[in-house]
Formats: C-alpha cells, structure tokens, sequence
C-alpha cells in the first residue's frame, strides 16, 4: 500500500513543513499507522498519516510519547 499525504501545513500549529527544508538542512516527520486485509490477489487497507511538522513533533509529540513509555531516542540514521 502506498498512502501519501499532499499537505504540507502542520495539522498542530499550521505551518508550512516545507519551510524546514533549505538546501542543507531537512527536517521530516512520518507517521504511519495502517491496517486491514489481504487476501490473494487483493487488499483492503485503510492509512493514517498525519502531517505534522518537526518542532512540533520534537516538542509535543516526543514528550508525550516518552510520557507514555515509549523507550526509542534519536539516534544517527
């Protein structure tokens, strides 16, 4: 499946995400959570991919994630 969302206004803060973007910086956030069913041959999937931008990520999703237990930290990739 492949589910993409257009938008690149923050559904937190409405800024433009594509502002953090300059030639040598980038700053990107994807969220993904899909579901449903496959069967040979075909599918039936549904996706959530919010837009969201990296400070609010960093400074209100992050914390809140980490709130909740969630042991991942940032790491070189």
């Amino acid at each position: 499946m492949s589910y993409s969302n257009t938008s690149t206004i923050c559904e937190i803060c409405g800024k433009d995400t594509d502002l953090e973007n300059t030639v040598n910086n980038f700053n990107e956030v994807e969220i993904i959570h899909t579901f449903g069913q496959r069967w040979e041959g075909d599918s039936s999937l549904e996706g959530f991919r919010p837009c969201i931008c990296g400070e609010c990520f960093k400074n209100k999703i992050y914390p809140f994630l980490k709130s909740l237990g969630v042991k991942s930290e940032y790491q070189d990739v």
